[in-house]
């Protein structure tokens, strides 16, 4: 009898461990932003309506921007781009709009020379660089002059109030260096056949929570980990006063963002969306999700000594906490994939399993409703942007599963890091491809020695 129950104790504890690992690194961390964040609501709430703060309206005294984007191949999207930009409510008599060219091979200087014929009042530029966003940055910020330097990508549309909001928000914080706009798909893009628009409304979800909640935290603590490669401002003194963008590393807005972080705080643009195109397939998604981990790498180990990379730094050091999350605990929340077989083995029975994972499962829908209680609050002022959040609902429920397909291609990403640095990275078709390459080569060259021995 004593031995039954040291077995069945063991078996708990064995269990308990696994599933107290998900609640020490996500749940409880999760529920403490929550927490803050909704404090941080209230007080807001509480300044609105008994202390207003008053922000620059007057248009006389709105500073000059420069709005800069860069343009490879985007004869498709670059009208509508640079049309939100100047159809917007920030003036336009205060704005200078720089393209830089990387090295296109359609008609986007065509389009420049339509939206120069139908904005004649508008001020846009056309630059030349070689390819490389980068490149095309860091020219724009050598040959453009004004106090704040905003950079948007060449496919998505602003939000008419975004600019404006922006620099509002600048003004009103002296201390603030950076801000990183918000990042949401295009509703009207969203597929209408339902595994597209599965895999899209998922990454819509995902924008909202990353951004509205995610990144809303970090900035409360100065700890912006990646400013948004789509949509961006800087203060120019600031942004001068670095080692400008690298064309080092596949992650140059990660690198951008710990350097402006050393010259003051980088915040959220609270209230200042750009809205992108969502993705057009998985193959897409896991091109973008391995060039974005692949960058994060590339970044830390060139930051790695400022860092102060150990242990002992744990609490002191917000990144070894993100890599920790990202990266070290990541191997663990993979191992329940293959678990299973293990465990029957050791004589779990199917049902308790069931149970086991009903419950993990359950505490990430959790973590994933915090998030969204969170992110429509934030929200609500974007009235299409909130319905179709509020509407989709039902996506919090997948996220968990979603979330654990991710964690699949990140770590593919640290197990097949390119020696050469590509924007475009390979495929799952294309990793598909190459798999049954090498097992159609092994096969060959197996079968070649078995001939041989026989012979």
């Amino acid at each position: 009898m004593r031995g039954l129950l040291t077995a069945i104790a063991n078996q708990f504890l064995f269990i308990g461990v696994w599933l107290l690992l998900p609640i020490l690194v996500e749940v409880i961390p999760i529920f403490a932003v929550y927490v803050k964040l909704s404090f941080k609501i209230v007080i807001n709430w509480l300044k609105r309506h008994f202390h207003r703060r008053s922000q620059l309206t007057n248009q006389a005294f709105l500073p000059m921007i420069d709005v800069v984007i860069p343009v490879y191949n985007s004869a498709d999207t670059l009208a509508q781009c640079v049309t939100s930009v100047i159809t917007g409510t920030y003036p336009l008599e205060k704005i200078m709009i720089t393209l830089v060219n990387n090295e296109s091979t359609d008609q986007s200087f065509q389009i420049f020379q339509k939206l120069q014929h139908e904005f004649p009042t508008a001020r846009i530029n056309w630059l030349e660089a070689a390819q490389g966003k980068s490149n095309a940055l860091n020219m724009a910020l050598y040959n453009t002059s004004n106090k704040y330097f905003v950079h948007i990508d060449s496919d998505g549309l602003l939000d008419e109030n975004a600019l404006l909001n922006m620099v509002q928000q600048f003004e009103a914080e002296p201390q603030t260096v950076a801000l990183t706009g918000i990042i949401l798909t295009q509703i009207s893009q969203i597929a209408q056949s339902w595994r597209l628009r599965l895999l899209q409304l998922l990454e819509y979800h995902e924008y909202a929570a990353a951004f509205l909640v995610g990144r809303n935290a970090e900035a409360g603590a100065n700890n912006m980990f990646t400013m948004s490669g789509a949509f961006s401002g800087f203060r120019r003194a600031q942004l001068a006063d670095t080692f400008m963008f690298s064309s080092e590393t596949v992650g140059e807005d990660t690198h951008m963002t710990f350097q402006m972080r050393a010259k003051g705080q980088v915040k959220l643009a609270r209230n200042a969306i750009f809205y992108v195109e969502p993705i057009t397939d998985f193959n897409t998604l896991y091109r973008q999700r391995q060039r974005w981990q692949i960058g994060e790498m590339e970044v830390v180990h060139i930051f790695e000594k400022q860092a102060m990379l150990s242990m002992r730094h744990l609490l002191s050091n917000f990144m070894i906490r993100r890599l920790l999350v990202d990266h070290t605990f990541l191997f663990p929340r993979l191992i329940w994939f293959f678990a299973p077989l293990v465990l029957v083995a050791k004589g779990f029975s199917w049902q308790m399993l069931g149970l086991i994972y009903l419950a993990m499962y359950g505490l990430y829908v959790f973590v994933s409703g915090l998030f969204f209680l969170l992110a429509q609050v934030y929200l609500k002022p974007f009235r299409p942007a909130y319905r179709m959040y509020v509407k989709t609902w039902y996506i919090t429920l997948l996220m968990p599963a979603y979330k654990f397909v991710l964690s699949w291609v990140l770590l593919f990403a640290l197990l097949n890091r390119p020696t050469e640095r590509k924007w475009q990275g390979r495929g799952l078709s294309d990793e598909l491809a190459k798999f049954r390459q090498l097992v159609a080569a092994d096969a060959r060259k197996l079968r070649a020695t078995l001939k041989r021995e026989k012979s």
